[in-house]
């Protein structure tokens, strides 16, 4: 009998995320969090999230501050096939910053500026079930 190998992967979840309630087309949004982060947010692919028999495809923008020194990512969290974090169903999107430099606080309240943003706030990343998903590279 042929031996059975298991490959276990440990993600590193080393990003915050900001949660947003937002009734602004997702590619309205990523221009008003440009405008407002001096940021480069542009289309991407789709991610595709699968759970046991059903997919669905979230819109996602990503790209840069304007420093260079961090990564964003703008997800939609609602799309008419499936919402890609179940826990967080009030949630329109997700930001999720790389930034080692900087505290996540400052981002959210610079999102709160933004008058079409109804609430940001920071989510706690190990405490979401699906949490691989988020992993966009």
């Amino acid at each position: 009998m042929p031996a059975q190998i298991t490959l276990d992967i440990d993600y590193d979840f080393d990003f915050s995320l900001v949660a947003i309630s937002c009734f602004e087309w997702e590619y309205r949004l990523a221009w008003l969090i440009n405008k407002k982060l001096g940021s480069n947010l542009v289309r991407d692919e789709d991610l595709e999230v699968r759970f046991k028999s059903d997919q669905s495809y979230h819109a996602l923008y990503t790209g840069a501050c304007n420093d260079g020194e961090c990564k964003l990512a703008l997800i939609k969290n609602r799309e008419a096939d499936g919402i890609m974090m179940p826990e967080l169903v009030q949630i329109d999107y997700m930001l999720k910053i790389e930034d080692a430099y900087s505290n996540a606080e400052d981002y959210v309240k610079k999102l709160r500026e933004i008058t079409q943003i109804q609430g940001a706030y920071l989510i706690d990343v190990e405490k979401l079930r699906y949490k691989e998903y988020l992993i966009t590279e």
